[in-house]
């Protein structure tokens, strides 16, 4: 029973190592897409501050014809300096994102890094069809539960052999130079002896019961342990399914939302031009679509977010990234 708890204890050692890297590896993913988000709204900040500086550009303009006031060119030039603020704190974001990332896979803070510049489309929808039975099989914190139920069995074995008598058998053999069998002459003489030694637990004022009682109670607790923990997980499995799923309709809205402001600031571009929309019905088409584009780069990395997430649940972190 020793023998096989150290061998218990050194499985559970392996699947805890396991565990530990699954961790990393999903705190790396995250800061992963973290990177790719922050890229993403970079490029967002630099095509609105494009826009600004093209309406700025073309208010000066009109003004300078004394087709609109100079208040018009004003509000514009406020949207243009938070724009630029907007910018850079992007790219601030962007440097200390990147720096988070070298730091989580070892490389020095400064070091040049290229991450992917976009999301790539996420698959669609799941359902709970046999995930959960998947991530009870490849959860590592399962298999250490079962091997603690294991543990707490050999340590009810072992305060049972405590009322067990104790057997033990012993030979020797014992070899002398001179003899002193024949005579003490210069030559090897030898000699053998058997013994057996039994003890037998008689009386233990109780104290040995007691131990074999909690061992049982310790063994009972693990059990209960495990099955608390398969509860868990299963709801942690459909937890992440929802939140899968939930991320994946965030992406519809955000992409028809998206649509939508972009073909509102076609129109009211083209309505400004021809004399029919305001300064301010311009710069709010403008934010409108940079808010929207934002939302839906949100979106898309909570998607992405919430894989990876699903992909620890079920215990797949480490077999993907093998």
């Amino acid at each position: 029973s020793l023998y096989r708890t150290a061998k218990l204890n050194e499985e559970i050692s392996s699947l805890n190592l396991e565990l530990e890297t699954s961790e990393v590896v999903c705190k790396v993913e995250e800061a992963f897409w973290r990177v790719v988000n922050v890229k993403e709204k970079l490029k967002v900040a630099t095509e609105y501050k494009k826009l600004l500086d093209k309406l700025v550009y073309d208010l000066t303009n009109l003004k300078e014809e004394g087709i609109i006031t100079g208040n018009d060119l004003l509000k514009a030039k406020v949207k243009q300096s938070e724009a630029d603020l907007l910018l850079y704190k992007a790219q601030n974001g962007l440097k200390l994102s990147e720096m988070a990332l070298c730091q989580m896979i070892g490389l020095p803070l400064d070091s040049d890094i290229d991450v992917e510049e976009s999301f790539l489309d996420s698959p669609m929808l799941i359902s709970d069809s046999n995930y959960r039975n998947i991530a009870l099989t490849n959860r590592p914190e399962i298999e250490m539960l079962k091997k603690s139920v294991k543990l707490t069995s050999e340590a009810s074995n072992i305060a049972r052999s405590r009322f067990l008598p104790d057997i033990v058998m012993t030979a020797n053999y014992m070899m002398a130079n001179p003899n002193p069998y024949h005579g003490f002459v210069n030559e090897f003489g030898g000699d053998w002896n058997l013994g057996v030694v039994a003890r037998v637990p008689l009386f233990h004022w109780g104290d040995r019961i007691h131990t074999m009682n909690a061992a049982k109670h310790g063994e009972k607790i693990s059990e209960i342990k495990l099955t608390e923990a398969e509860e868990m997980i299963s709801l942690q499995v459909q937890q992440a399914i929802n939140l899968y799923n939930e991320a994946q309709q965030k992406i519809k809205l955000a992409k028809i939302s998206f649509e939508q402001a972009e073909l509102n600031l076609k129109q009211v571009n083209d309505n400004f031009h021809e004399g029919m929309a305001k300064t301010a019905d311009v710069l709010e088409a403008q934010l409108l679509w940079q808010k929207a584009y934002n939302e839906l780069i949100d979106a898309k990395s909570d998607a992405r977010m919430q894989e990876t997430n699903l992909q620890k649940v079920l215990g797949k972190t480490i077999i993907k990234n093998k």
